[in-house]
């Protein structure tokens, strides 16, 4: 894992902490957005949105694809050539 993954990793934890109003270490990569965190589609787009507000590259992500938060940290990286 490099640096910069673990960067993005714990922004994105940091950002839907504060979406979801927790602490960001109450957030782990295997958490199901659906099943751990209760988000419903409309929190899951808001989500989005906030991650676009922050320069994050989620325009192309298929959200069906997204089940778990280390499947979206990984999406991301991916993207984002990381």
């Amino acid at each position: 894992m490099t640096d910069k993954y673990k960067e993005t990793e714990e922004k994105i934890k940091a950002l839907l902490a504060e979406h979801l109003g927790t602490d960001p270490d109450d957030i782990d990569n295997e958490d199901f957005f659906i099943d751990d965190l209760n988000m419903r589609t409309v929190d899951f787009s808001d989500f989005f949105k906030l991650l676009s507000d922050n320069n994050f590259a989620v325009e192309n992500l298929e959200i069906t694809d997204i089940k778990t938060v280390g499947d979206l940290i990984d999406i991301i990286c991916s993207e984002e050539n990381i």
